[in-house]
């Protein structure tokens, strides 16, 4: 395992960040795009660490695992309730997540096993713990977006990486969300969307910041804020 770890709860944008890598080294060494997913291996581990939505850990049962306690470590988060629309929409629209199709997005946010307060918790976590890591940057998905490039370069330079500004620009220009979108309709990187007319049943949805508005009522807002308070390192 590399000893540069991505760590992120999931939908806070790990698969784009991880894309973009993997096209660097593509680009860096002159091959076909297609081998993206292999050259980022080379570099850089991803884990969601036991918190995919499939694995029905409650909020009060995480801990920091040891594994990663001499790796580098980017720690991915996201606005909260942007991840938890983004989370809720993508495991309603996937037949793998059978209980999850069942509920309302209020009783989504809420669930223990689901919801902000595990988010917050496992968040909480590994912040808490950070200094057992080789070292640890918290990176915010709405960096990412507003200056991908220089976002990129600090990632870069942080896990010391070998690529040069063309590499990375190149990266940046490659994975827009509407070539990700694209690929995604012709299951290059994640499979197929259920529906492809529908971009809400889509891996690559949206990619918006603030598009929560659209999808929580101001009780779940509200709900969501209060728990945010207790994030460690703001939001």
């Amino acid at each position: 395992m590399p000893e540069n770890v991505l760590v992120s709860f999931p939908r806070a944008g790990r698969t784009w960040l991880l894309t973009m890598v993997g096209l660097a080294y593509t680009h860096k060494h002159g091959v076909d795009d297609s081998k993206a997913v292999e050259y980022r291996k080379r570099v850089l581990n991803a884990t969601h660490d036991k918190m995919d939505k499939g694995k029905k850990v409650h909020k009060d049962d995480i801990s920091f695992n040891d594994k990663y306690r001499n790796s580098k470590v980017v720690f991915l988060v996201r606005e909260p309730k942007d991840q938890m629309v983004s989370a809720y929409l993508h495991a309603k629209k996937n037949k793998r997540y059978g209980s999850v199709r069942q509920m309302s997005v209020s009783e989504y946010v809420r669930h223990p096993q689901h919801g902000i307060e595990k988010l917050i918790a496992f968040s909480n976590v590994w912040y808490k713990n950070r200094d057992k890591t080789k070292d640890f940057m918290v990176v915010w998905y709405e960096a990412l977006k507003l200056d991908t490039l220089a976002m990129m370069m600090c990632i870069s330079d942080f896990f010391e990486f070998d690529l040069s500004t063309s590499d990375l620009e190149y990266a940046v220009r490659k994975s827009s969300i509407e070539q990700l979108q694209k690929w995604e309709r012709e299951g290059k990187i994640v499979p197929k969307p259920n529906d492809a007319a529908d971009l809400e049943t889509y891996y690559f949805r949206k990619g918006e910041i603030g598009d929560y508005v659209n999808y929580l009522s101001a009780e779940d807002i509200e709900f969501c804020n209060t728990c945010i308070k207790e994030m460690l390192f703001g939001s």
